[in-house]
């Protein structure tokens, strides 16, 4: 008959854990958690907008209005959101584009912009889409008798 050898009282302690190793788990922990609540964010913030406050509404005006060679803009209410493929869009109601010298122009109910994302990521600016409505074309006639 073969015997069981009897058991030995020694422990035998379990191999532990680097701090490395504890380190890489809650980095990892941490970047699922960041990457989940950006998630929820974009989920939420999807086909909604919100309203740009006064302060960036005035540093979008001069920023728009810097180069002298585009005509003057102005808006009445800026607004931002994402649309449904997760590209932010600029909504400006009551846009106005005129002609500093002549003061002609044409003024838009609502103006559409949405960006391309994939784009905006790598630090480029692109338009997907321009979205017009309610143009109101301001034109003058010129003592010659061409139209401005």
């Amino acid at each position: 008959m073969s015997q069981i050898p009897p058991p030995t009282d020694e422990i035998i302690p379990m191999p532990k854990r680097s701090r490395m190793s504890c380190v890489l788990l809650a980095f990892y922990a941490l970047a699922w958690a960041a990457l989940l609540c950006f998630g929820l964010l974009v989920a939420v913030i999807q086909d909604r907008t919100l309203p740009l406050t006064e302060s960036l509404q005035a540093k979008l005006r001069a920023e728009l209005n810097a180069k002298p060679n585009l005509p003057d803009i102005t808006f009445e209410h800026a607004e931002i959101g994402l649309t449904d493929l997760f590209n932010p869009k600029l909504i400006l109601t009551g846009a106005q584009f005129s002609d500093v010298e002549t003061g002609a122009g044409v003024q838009f109910g609502v103006l559409n912009v949405v960006f391309d994302g994939t784009a905006l990521v790598f630090g480029k600016i692109s338009l997907k889409s321009v979205l017009l409505s309610d143009a109101i074309f301001n034109v003058t006639r010129k003592k010659d008798g061409s139209f401005d």
